[in-house]
C-alpha cells in the first residue's frame, strides 16, 4: 500500500505536515511492515534514496521542517539499523549538523541514561538492545568529539559521558542529572 502513495507522502513528510494520526512513528512502522527493502530494486531504490536525501536535508538545512532526531527515528525504524544513518551524519560536518547533533543528544539522553533506545522499535525483527548499544558507542566515540564544540552545553557533554558508565556508576557521579527511570 505504501509504494503507490510514497511520492506524494514524501512531500508531506519533508514539509512536516504528517498529522499525529499518521505521524512519523507510524510512518516508520508502515515502512517496516511493508518490508520495503525487499521490494524490487526499481521500487526500493527510490525509497532508500528518499530516506537518505531527507535525512541529509534534516541535518544541513537551517530551516528543516522536521527535527533531525525525528527524521533519524523515521529512517532507522524501517531499515532496522542505525549504521547507514550514523555514517551519513559523520559525513555532514559543520554548524547545522553539529547543532542538530546536540539537539538530538539532548532529546534522547533521558531514555539512553535509562538504558532504553530513544526511538520506537515496533517491528519484531529489530533488536532494540543492539541498536541502543550501537547508538551509545557512536555517541561516546564520534559524537563526543563534535559535542565538545562551543555550541554544545557542558551538562549535555557530561550526560553523554555518563553513557559510558554502568548504571551503578552513573548515579553517584556529580554530573548525574537526577533522572528517575
Amino acid at each position: 500500500m505504501l509504494r503507490p502513495i510514497l511520492p506524494r507522502f514524501a512531500r508531506v513528510l519533508v514539509a512536516g505536515q504528517a498529522e499525529p494520526l499518521f505521524g512519523l512513528e507510524e510512518t516508520g512502522c508502515s515502512y517496516a511492515r511493508g518490508r520495503w527493502e525487499r521490494w524490487p530494486d526499481d521500487h526500493a531504490d527510490p525509497a532508500r534514496e528518499f530516506l537518505h536525501a531527507w535525512w541529509e536535508q534534516s541535518l544541513t538545512h537551517p530551516d528543516a521542517a522536521v527535527p533531525a532526531h525525528q527524521v533519524f527515528a523515521m529512517c532507522a525504524e524501517p531499515s532496522g539499523t542505525l549504521g547507514p544513518w550514523l555514517a551519513d551524519w559523520e559525513k555532514q560536518t559543520g554548524h547545522p549538523s553539529d547543532r542538530r547533533l546536540a539537539e538530538a543528544a539532548a532529546e534522547g539522553e533521558y531514555e539512553l541514561l535509562g538504558d532504553s533506545l530513544p526511538l520506537r522499535v515496533c517491528w519484531y525483527e529489530h533488536d532494540e538492545e543492539e541498536m541502543r548499544a550501537e547508538l551509545v558507542a557512536w555517541l561516546l566515540g564520534h559524537a563526543a568529539v563534535r559535542l565538545r564544540e562551543p555550541d554544545a552545553p557542558a551538562d549535555l557533554q557530561h550526560r553523554i559521558r555518563l553513557l559510558g558508565l554502568t548504571d551503578g556508576d552513573r548515579r553517584p557521579d556529580p554530573h548525574w542529572p537526577g533522572h528517575r527511570h
